[in-house]
């Protein structure tokens, strides 16, 4: 699975950052793909604190610290800056997909 493009921020919303907060290895993540227009679950398998050239230079400075590498439910991974993706944590262990 792969998506064609993440969703366009140049900030982190307020309302993200108490999300991006609670972020750790280990947590259940459904992270909506928009041109499916559905919630795909997976585990946070890495956090990146400091970003290099392997995931991009395209991170602002306020960015810096929600990039997480992914691991779906249906076996495939995604390193993701989680600052400009709509999410939400879950703990719905049964479903790889939700709907919105």
């Amino acid at each position: 699975m792969k998506r064609k493009a993440p969703i366009d921020a140049k900030k982190v919303a307020a309302s993200q950052l108490k999300l991006l907060s609670k972020i750790k290895v280990g947590t259940k993540l459904a992270i909506l793909w928009p041109h499916d227009n559905t919630y795909y679950s997976g585990i946070v398998k890495a956090h990146h604190s400091m970003i290099s050239e392997k995931y991009g230079s395209c991170y602002a400075d306020e960015d810096k610290g929600f990039v997480y590498t992914i691991h779906y439910d249906d076996g495939s991974e995604e390193t993701l800056n989680m600052a400009h993706e709509r999410f939400r944590i879950t703990n719905d262990l049964s479903s790889p997909r939700i709907t919105p």
